[in-house]
């Protein structure tokens, strides 16, 4: 019998569950989770879809304005001015990184270029609106130094992953100036990469302090209406500590 189908689903799996883990771990070098503060490694796992099927692995996350100022916060190494001028570089941009690979019954990839993977990929906000992402003219000159500051770190972090993980910048805001992604609320956006749409709903776990029930006194996540054990309704949780 030929057991192949079987060995490349194994390997394949092993892969991406490899990619979850050097990536979580790396980052928690960066910025080790504090106490009463946002889970920077949770936040980074909430925010990355990895979608594998039979030849094809396609990795995105949406590097969130909650992870830039987090990570730097709890990095130690910047003054809390210095904070402030990195995310008035990035607050103009939704950024999304993706990366796009095949993969051989031998666990063997290849990775999309650049410009294939840019062709592709298009963000939906919560009305279904398409944007495409913004030309290398329309992006600051500092961001673009940002950017490429973080492609040699995550090529020594994670490998060939990192160094084809694409960094894509889309507008924060639509054409009547209005907000396409609001992080705090609830709603959703969406990552269109080829034929696969990857979902994200807001507001995301980690941002969201936990909720004690009133009634049963079980831990619950802030973006809970009520309490899954008992029913009761569940109070506003209180504004998180981001820094």
């Amino acid at each position: 019998m030929n057991d192949r189908p079987a060995r490349w689903s194994f390997r394949i799996s092993a892969l991406v569950a490899g990619v979850a883990v050097l990536l979580s771990s790396a980052l928690a070098s960066w910025a080790a989770p504090q106490k009463d503060k946002i889970d920077l490694i949770e936040l980074t796992k909430q925010s990355q879809h990895i979608y594998q099927a039979e030849g094809k692995i396609v990795f995105v996350w949406w590097v969130s304005n909650d992870y830039w100022r987090v990570a730097l916060a709890q990095s130690g190494q910047l003054a809390p001015e210095q904070i402030e001028n990195t995310m008035e570089t990035v607050r103009p941009y939704i950024v999304i990184t993706v990366a796009e690979a095949t993969v051989d019954d031998r666990a063997r990839t290849a990775f999309k270029p650049e410009e294939d993977v840019r062709a592709e990929v298009i963000l939906k906000d919560k009305a279904g609106v398409k944007y495409k992402p913004l030309e290398e003219d329309d992006i600051s000159d500092d961001m673009k130094t940002l950017i490429n500051a973080m492609r040699p770190a995550m090529t020594g972090m994670i490998g060939p992953l990192g160094r084809n993980m694409f960094f894509l910048c889309f507008s924060a805001q639509n054409a009547k100036g209005q907000d396409i992604i609001q992080p705090d609320k609830k709603g959703s956006f969406s990552v269109v990469v080829g034929d696969k749409e990857y979902k994200f709903k807001l507001p995301l776990d980690a941002t969201v302090p936990k909720i004690i029930c009133p009634k049963c006194k079980e831990v619950c996540s802030g973006t809970w209406s009520f309490c899954p054990w008992c029913g009761a309704k569940l109070p506003e949780p209180a504004e998180p500590d981001k820094e």
